[in-house]
């Protein structure tokens, strides 16, 4: 399987986990906390975890605005 196919797999099971699972624990301190332990964890910059979770959460909430 291609990297882009995976890419795009990944990418439909975390959407689906927040619209099913929701955001708990959303504040500031969370937030940073699980961001800065997902980079140790995984070598992805900070910078870029924060940028990705923007706009996976974004797409989320758009796609939820465009059913109602």
């Amino acid at each position: 399987m291609e990297k882009k196919r995976q890419g795009e797999i990944a990418l439909a099971i975390l959407k689906y986990k927040i619209r099913e699972d929701g955001i708990r624990n959303l504040n500031a301190s969370n937030i940073k906390r699980c961001v800065e332990n997902l980079s140790k964890r995984t070598g992805i910059p900070k910078e870029d975890l924060f940028e990705f979770g923007k706009i996976l959460v974004l797409d989320v909430i758009e796609e939820a605005h465009k059913t109602d």
